[in-house]
């Protein structure tokens, strides 16, 4: 009896696992063409920035790196993204001189959601994300 239970639970979690990991392909593809579109917006937007504050220039590389690779969004740079590039963004934000301090912290909040919400998405594929490099204290980042 046992057996048999065990048997069929199998068969039910092998069935939703092919179904999940075919929605689970579809999302994908859609947030593969809201990112491409977002490029869209956001790079020209952060180029334009940049020109007034330089300090912002490695993440608008890397930004421009990440939309450029946009159709080959996988797992791996998924992880990437969650352990560098965030990380990088959040210690950008910190150093700006053009976003006011008030304001620093919601962003960061922000990009901190973000990073969590992609490593919960990598831990649903079974993919470890990459160790998220802490972001520096705002004291070390403005110099006091």
């Amino acid at each position: 009896m046992k057996r048999i239970l065990m048997l069929g639970l199998a068969l039910v979690l092998g069935a939703c696992t092919t179904a999940q990991q075919q929605t689970a392909q579809q999302d994908a593809a859609k947030a593969q063409q809201i990112i491409a579109n977002g490029c869209l917006i956001v790079q020209p937007t952060l180029e334009s920035v940049q020109v007034i504050d330089p300090a912002l220039t490695p993440f608008v590389v890397a930004n421009g790196a990440f939309c450029a690779a946009v159709s080959n969004v996988n797992v791996s740079s998924l992880s990437t993204m969650v352990g560098t590039s965030i990380p990088q963004a959040e210690k950008l934000v910190q150093s700006s001189t053009l976003i006011p301090a008030d304001q620093k912290p919601i962003i960061i909040g922000s990009l901190t959601a973000f990073q969590v919400a992609l490593s919960s998405a990598l831990v649903v594929f079974n993919q470890a994300p990459v160790t998220p490099v802490a972001p520096a204290p705002a004291s070390a980042a403005s110099g006091v």
